[in-house]
């Protein structure tokens, strides 16, 4: 019964993609790639727990709460993806530009190195290190720095988050002139993006961080291609697109020294990938355990306080001084997966998106907060495809993309980061725009200082 479940979850999230993807004809729209994720995090993880691979030990609890954890995935989930289906897209306001103004900015190399220098200011002396004197000792050492590096972060955050606004706006610049290249030029970018994945990995320890350059960069390229009518990917083929994106995250997770890359068990670099894999995806275990352990399902147990800490945790603890330590995912892991947690400075499993909204304020605010996410993404896309389209609103757009799976895995938990990648990406487009054009017009005036002479 369990099985015929679950293949009805596959069934259903496939079905659902393809009629986003028929309605908006862009096998890359978000809300498709939130369908095929959702099968490969909930039905397809919980089949990997049956046989044993899991972060916290599903098999302990009476297979009625698998049942009731994949039946509340599913409605939460289909809750987020309503308001794709419910708009008509309309092919007349796709085909978005961007402005002559931003066109003209800096060159997309200085902005890159911009971007890599900033990053990698925001992860400090320790990380630069561990990135020089590259081994695995060092990655594994990054991978346990992480957790503490969380207390107090908050300034290096935002400036990270400039950091990401400037690659994807060079990314995003790359992609308009990517056709006219000569394919040495191709091959050279290319490398380079391959060069920025591999030191975001040994900076951050980090396969989101590592992974965010190759995406976004195929990303916007997909986004011209769109706006040029050359065509999209085929929606049949987009499974396969999916699977090797998912390698590709678990053979990150096997490179960066996880676990100090130690074959205990002799099971292969495959099955170390796999492992890897099946940790990343923790969402529906993590969920069964909280519906098992949540005292009031209806109005939940928490009086809203995981959704105002998640809306809010953003703010600066100078301007706070009694803002807590242990606040969202950290609070719903100490509460209901006690197992796991080891502190405020500790490694966060996530609590699934409807995980965080049940225990917070229960069953029908489940069903409202995750409609509410679904039309951030929906507004975010159809933003993003509109003409004389803004780069900030490109890199908000992107930058949601990119986070699709941190929604399943927590669910309001990226609100507060998005308004503070907002305010960076603000001051990322204010920095290259004021700086490009005070360029223009030194460039000018000493143009016109020799035309004198």
């Amino acid at each position: 019964m369990l099985l015929t479940s679950l293949f009805f979850c596959i069934v259903l999230f496939y079905w659902l993609g393809y009629l986003i993807f028929k309605r908006s004809n862009d096998a890359l729209n978000v809300g498709v790639i939130f369908a095929l994720l959702f099968i490969v995090t909930y039905p397809l993880k919980f089949i990997a727990s049956a046989y044993g691979y899991y972060v916290m030990d599903v098999s302990s609890l009476d297979v009625g709460w698998w049942y009731l954890s994949t039946l509340i995935s599913t409605i939460s989930g289909v809750m987020f993806l309503a308001p794709f289906l419910l708009v008509t897209f309309s092919n007349k306001k796709m085909g978005g530009t961007t402005s002559s103004i931003e066109s003209n900015l800096l060159r997309p190399s200085f902005i890159l190195v911009a971007s890599t220098v900033t990053i990698a200011a925001s992860f400090g002396h320790d990380a630069i290190s561990a990135l020089l004197y590259f081994s695995l000792d060092a990655q594994q050492s990054r991978i346990e720095e992480r957790a503490f590096e969380r207390e107090g972060s908050g300034l290096l955050a935002f400036m990270r988050d400039i950091g990401l606004a400037l690659l994807i706006i060079a990314m995003y610049r790359y992609s308009i002139d990517w056709r006219s290249f000569h394919w040495k030029k191709k091959g050279r970018v290319f490398l380079g993006i391959l060069l920025l994945s591999f030191i975001f990995l040994s900076l951050s320890g980090s396969k989101q961080l590592a992974l965010t350059p190759i995406v976004t960069f195929f990303l916007c390229l997909h986004i011209q291609r769109v706006r040029a009518g050359i065509g999209t990917i085929k929606y049949r083929h987009l499974p396969q697109y999916v699977l090797l994106g998912l390698i590709l995250i678990g053979s990150l997770g096997y490179i960066r020294g996880f676990g100090s890359i130690v074959d205990e068990y002799e099971i292969g670099v495959l099955g170390q990938i796999f492992i890897q894999l099946s940790n990343a995806f923790d969402g529906p275990d993590n969920l069964a355990f909280i519906l098992s352990r949540v005292h009031d399902f209806w109005i939940g147990d928490l009086s809203f306080q995981p959704t105002i800490q998640y809306l809010f945790g953003w703010f600066p603890r100078i301007l706070w001084p009694d803002k807590p330590l242990v606040m969202g995912n950290l609070l719903i892991m100490q509460e209901y997966l006690w197992e796991r947690f080891s502190g405020a400075t500790g490694e966060v499993i996530s609590p699934s998106m409807p995980g965080e909204m049940i225990v917070s304020a229960g069953f029908f605010f489940m069903l409202i907060w995750s409609f509410f996410l679904g039309c951030i993404f929906l507004i975010a896309y159809r933003l993003a495809h509109q003409r004389n389209v803004s780069l900030v609103t490109v890199c908000i757009y992107i930058w949601l993309w990119l986070n699709v799976f941190n929604v399943l895995r927590s669910g309001t938990g990226i609100i507060g980061s998005l308004l503070v990648f907002i305010a960076a990406s603000c001051c990322a487009y204010g920095f290259i725009f004021i700086l490009g054009k005070v360029l223009r017009m030194a460039i000018t005036n000493q143009s016109n200082v020799s035309q004198l002479h």
